[in-house]
């Protein structure tokens, strides 16, 4: 019996961390569609595509393997919420297509940003670090979060 009400005791404080599936869904549903880029995550990989900007351009496809990731860090402003996910190695895939669909170019970088447009919550920056963050550990990678650092210029 005494078991039993000591197992119940600490019932409570147990709590389920949300699965991979969840994390993802949370952290595209605070993605606002914008017209001009679309984020998708699939299985390992986070994905944004640029349509074409006019009539005939061409499609930008950028990949980032999530397990890459090493530093996450963000700005806040009146009119956009920006990532720098960032990795140790060349780990974000740049592909370019023209209208019907042939390869043109690819390049490799270091980092990828994650943006959200538009007016946002204070608080969606941390909790969506967080999320970020939560998902690189769930796709077998170990990030942490650093302080945004401006970039300085020359002069």
């Amino acid at each position: 019996m005494k078991k039993l009400l000591l197992a119940l005791l600490f019932l409570p404080l147990t709590a389920v961390a949300q699965t991979k599936e969840e994390t993802q869904a949370w952290i595209l549903s605070k993605v606002p569609y914008v017209s001009y880029l679309n984020y998708t995550i699939d299985g390992e990989n986070l994905i944004a595509t640029f349509p074409p900007m006019r009539s005939g351009g061409n499609t930008i496809k950028r990949t980032l393997a999530l397990q890459g990731i090493k530093n996450i860090s963000y700005t806040h402003t009146d009119k956009y919420l920006s990532f720098v996910l960032k990795c140790d190695t060349e780990c974000a895939y740049l592909i370019e297509t023209d209208s019907s669909d042939k390869f043109v170019s690819e390049s490799k970088k270091d980092m990828m940003l994650f943006e959200l447009y538009g007016k946002v919550d204070a608080d969606i920056g941390p909790r969506m670090e967080k999320a970020l963050l939560r998902l690189v550990e769930l796709s077998g990678g170990k990030a942490k979060a650093v302080p945004y650092q401006k970039k300085k210029e020359a002069f």
